[in-house]
């Protein structure tokens, strides 16, 4: 008689089973967890040799020891403010994926050759070798030690102090039992308090809605650490680094988020460099962390032009005011002037060929005075239909370069807006000679100003116009 087998049926139960039995198998083993607990004990156990190896040391060599060793200068008896760390040097330099330290702390790393050397030239700078035999042979490190998953180990000394971030959960109450300061790390040593707390963590974000004038610096708050709560701000100025100076927008927070702290009267044109920070206190003390510097240029001021300019044969050229029936209409925009001005005697001038009183003139004649946003220069050409062409700058014209930075040489002549949105300098013109826009420039070869000589002193006479006070600028 034949033996029945077994039916499909029954076989992919069977593999059902299997496949249950194997799921519930692995939750209750928990492969990857087993393997942090591995690492853990590990690091435990690195730590105990570490921190027995020193004890000898000390008992060997009569209490007395130098705790950074005999490759940094100076003892650590007063703490020398540096964290050495495991992971190896890249390139010349440590990890930049380490956590940002309070100010005036820094970080030391070794070669990746000299990474375990117990001589004083490892990671750890104690001088292990100056007993023989001594109590370590080679230095030990983290089983994963890599900057940026935050697994390496770390030494401060003052006495010593030794930390690490524990992995598992079956360790992790450690953290906060060891007797430490900080709650997220493992710590071991003769003083649990020297390390810097590593746990505010704050980023600078990029400036936004920036303008001439101003702008909203951003940063955010990754993580508080162990501070419970902490003080926001922002770092800014004209310099860079940042100099440290009143922190502006100070805001509290109880929680990782987002601050921003818009500030005002900029100066148009110029490049502001900032940094998020946040401060807390931690073991008593108030730490103070910042971000990464951060930079932004603010915009060149542009707008309506306002003021007059003058000329010793044709008088006042209005920017803004009705003159003897002419209408100015004008401003200045980031790379170029645009529409007209006006003269009493000569009426308008236009300064774009596309915004003449009489529309745009481009097709017939396609002139316009230019704006370098970088240094305010102008260049190119206005245009009046009695006197003609109206040079800007001595380059345009075929003539030397302008640069009023290095004062004028022969032959140069431009006019210029400054970072506040004042016009300085001369243009010219073949038939009515110079144009002065601010009455407190030199004249073309003088060498004092209408302020200082007064009207009864040539050449300031000729060209300040009776001491009159007058000038043209953006309204801002």
């Amino acid at each position: 008689m034949r033996k029945k087998g077994f039916t499909l049926i029954e076989l992919m139960m069977v593999i059902a089973v299997l496949v249950i039995l194997g799921v519930i198998v692995m939750l209750i083993i928990n492969p990857a967890e087993k393997l942090r607990e591995t690492r853990d004990a590990r690091r435990l156990d690195d730590y105990a040799k570490i921190h027995s190896a020193i004890a000898q040391l000390v008992a060997r060599v009569g209490g007395s020891l130098d705790y950074n060793g005999p490759y940094h200068s100076g003892d650590c008896s007063g703490g020398d403010n540096t964290v050495y760390v495991s992971v190896p040097k890249v390139g010349d330099s440590c990890p930049s994926e380490l956590p940002a330290l309070p100010e005036g702390w820094h970080y030391n790393c070794v070669s990746k050759e000299n990474l375990q050397k117990v001589d004083g030239s490892g990671w750890l700078p104690i001088d292990f070798t100056q007993v023989s035999p001594p109590p370590l042979s080679i230095l030990p490190v983290d089983p994963v030690n890599d900057a940026a998953s935050g697994r390496y180990y770390t030494y401060t000394c003052s006495s010593f102090e030794l930390s690490c971030d524990l992995e598992s959960e079956k360790y992790s109450e450690l953290e906060k039992n060891d007797g430490g300061d900080d709650d997220d790390l493992y710590e071991r040593g003769s003083d649990l308090t020297i390390s810097p707390a590593l746990g505010i963590e704050v980023t600078t974000k990029d400036a936004t809605d920036v303008e001439a004038s101003s702008a909203t610096l951003n940063g955010s708050l990754d993580d508080l650490g162990p501070a419970t709560n902490v003080t926001a701000y922002f770092y800014y100025g004209d310099s860079s680094p940042v100099q440290t100076a009143d922190p502006a927008c100070e805001q509290p927070m109880s929680a990782p988020g987002d601050f921003s702290c818009v500030v005002t009267n900029l100066t148009p044109g110029t490049t502001y460099y900032f940094r998020a920070c946040a401060k807390g206190t931690i073991s008593g003390e108030v730490r103070e962390f910042c971000g990464v510097e951060k930079s932004f240029p603010t915009l060149v001021a542009t707008g309506g032009l306002k003021g007059y300019a003058w000329n010793d044969s044709i008088g006042w050229i209005s920017f803004a005011d009705t003159i003897n029936g002419c209408s100015p209409s004008s401003s200045a925009q980031t790379d170029h002037l645009t529409g007209w001005a006006c003269n009493p005697n000569e009426a308008e001038i236009a300064l774009d060929c596309e915004t003449t009183p009489n529309g745009n003139i481009c097709s017939q004649s396609n002139f316009r005075v230019n704006r370098d946003p970088a240094t305010g220069i102008l260049s190119g050409y206005a245009w009046n239909d009695s006197i003609g062409w109206i040079s800007f700058n001595s380059e345009t014209a075929g003539g030397p370069a302008c640069d009023p930075s290095n004062g004028y040489g022969q032959g140069e002549y431009c006019v210029y807006i400054d970072q506040n949105g004042m016009f300085h300098g001369w243009a010219w013109n073949d038939y009515v000679g110079w144009i002065t826009f601010n009455c407190e420039d030199l004249q073309q070869g003088a060498t004092e100003n209408c302020a200082t000589t007064g009207c009864d002193n040539p050449p300031c006479t000729d060209f300040c116009a009776s001491c009159s006070d007058y000038k043209v600028y953006i309204q801002l």
